[in-house]
């Protein structure tokens, strides 16, 4: 039996970009989370439904190597496993002056 979900064609979500860390590689890209919400409850939500889904979805996605940081491939849509990610965080963070003080 096949069971489908039900998805409200026009939700609202607040897209951040992010730098994710797997096994050998680092993806920059964008992800949406539900307006308001925290990318931390995104990623600790299990189970079924809209924001618990094991795969997380991430656009405008560029894979690097992290050895050498050449870029392996471009793709506008690429789902990562949560399981596999081994850290992530928000591109702001990232691009923040060492010594600028939040």
């Amino acid at each position: 039996m096949v069971e489908f979900r039900k998805f409200s064609t026009k939700t609202k979500k607040d897209n951040i970009n992010v730098l994710v860390y797997v096994s050998g590689y680092k993806i920059f890209g964008t992800v949406y989370l539900p307006m308001g919400g925290r990318l931390t409850d995104f990623l600790n939500t299990k189970g079924l439904g809209a924001e618990g889904e094991v795969f997380i979805p991430v656009t405008d996605a560029r894979i690097y190597n992290i050895s050498d940081d050449s870029l392996i491939h471009y793709t506008p849509f690429l789902n990562v496993n949560k399981d596999k990610i081994l850290f992530i965080f928000p591109q702001d963070d990232i691009t923040q002056k060492k010594g600028e003080k939040t």
